[in-house]
């Protein structure tokens, strides 16, 4: 089975709000964001889309690149996530390295109301992001982290991480999460962990997804990347059958 990686959280779009002219402050943005949080957490438990993965490998013996592809049937069912191959070549799709902590744990485990009092925030200039967005900078060690690193079948202690959030100004709605590890373990020296974020429809009504992932990793010297994207999305519902083509 492929290697789970949990990631992003669901925002409902009729909790997000156009906020009143000016420059938020940084405790404005957290109260914003957890209440966002709080209310989308409530509505959209269960639901499927679409998920298209390519695994990229690059060795230092091999000047090519080995690419793998696959397309599944991504269900959320609560706290819970399940993948199903769409096709027999997906089933053999098998990348070394994940990240994982539940699917709550990438936002939530930082903008969760709960959350928020276990990071130091810092609002970014003006001058370093675009007019249009507020972003937002977190540091976390190990000890605190709910981050993991999986390689194959072994599971490490906890990673520190930088994270950078993008925020859209106007209504403070998330755009894209950025995580990158802060020290080497099990001969990985790198790790990045990218989630963007938009408004996609499940029914009448819109909600803010992970609409692309990436997890780049460098470990003694070779190059992995996972690049996950997400579309098509429904409800989930037990007694219906969602089909993909």
């Amino acid at each position: 089975m492929i290697g789970r990686f949990l990631a992003g959280f669901i925002f409902l779009i009729s909790a997000i709000c156009i906020l009143p002219a000016g420059e938020p402050s940084l405790v404005e943005i957290l109260s914003e964001c957890g209440k966002q949080l709080q209310l989308s957490r409530k509505d959209l438990k269960n639901y499927v889309c679409r998920e298209e993965i390519t695994y990229r490998v690059k060795t230092r013996q091999n000047s090519r690149p080995l690419i793998e592809r696959g397309k599944f049937e991504f269900r959320v069912l609560s706290d819970q996530e399940e993948r199903l191959a769409l096709d027999p070549a997906s089933e053999k799709i098998k990348p070394l390295f994940s990240t994982f902590g539940g699917f709550l744990s990438a936002i939530y485990g930082i903008l969760g109301p709960e959350n928020q009092r276990k990071h130091s925030f810092v609002l970014k200039s003006k001058t370093t992001a675009s007019p249009s967005t507020v972003v937002i900078e977190t540091e976390v060690p190990p000890q605190r982290s709910e981050t993991l690193l999986q390689i194959s079948n072994s599971l490490t202690a906890s990673l520190g991480y930088r994270a950078e959030i993008v925020l859209e100004r106007e209504t403070l709605r998330i755009m894209r999460m950025e995580k990158i590890a802060l020290h080497s373990v099990e001969k990985v020296s790198y790790l990045r962990h990218l989630v963007d974020y938009d408004l996609v429809p499940i029914g009448e009504a819109k909600y803010n997804l992970p609409v692309k992932q990436e997890i780049e990793l460098v470990r003694d010297g070779d190059r992995y990347l996972t690049t996950y994207r997400y579309s098509v999305f429904k409800r989930f519902q037990t007694e219906a059958t969602v089909k993909f083509k």
